[in-house]
């Protein structure tokens, strides 16, 4: 990985929220909360397996993270069951700030099963 994606991987750990869009898709950047658990990065969809972007970056493989006006083309890999009591403690410890009726949601088994590992192009 080049020295300025894993500058954009930190920065997108540590950023509370980053833009998703497909690739050579409309531009729909839209705004969702990503985690980095060990050296990899993870977001979830807040609507589940029915949320729009989701679906997109899921069928094309791929999409672009907006990271603080900067733009990141990634690979969108499914992430088994095997990861996700990290990727949930993460999302407990970065958001748990925002309460119950916010980080609830990105825990439950529905969201859980949206989770995508990022890997940079």
């Amino acid at each position: 990985m080049s020295s300025e994606n894993t500058t954009l991987v930190d920065e997108a750990g540590r950023s509370d929220e980053v833009t998703i869009s497909g690739v050579g898709q409309p531009p729909d950047q839209v705004p969702i909360w990503i985690v980095k658990s060990g050296k990899d990065l993870y977001v979830r969809s807040y609507r589940g397996p029915t949320g729009r972007w989701y679906r997109r970056v899921r069928e094309a493989g791929q999409a672009v993270l907006g990271i603080g006006g900067k733009q990141l083309e990634v690979r969108v890999e499914p992430v088994g069951d095997h990861d996700q009591a990290a990727i949930n403690a993460a999302y407990v410890h970065k958001y748990g700030h925002y309460g119950p009726a916010y980080i609830g949601p990105m825990t439950s088994e529905d969201v859980v099963s949206t989770t995508l590992r990022l890997v940079p192009q």
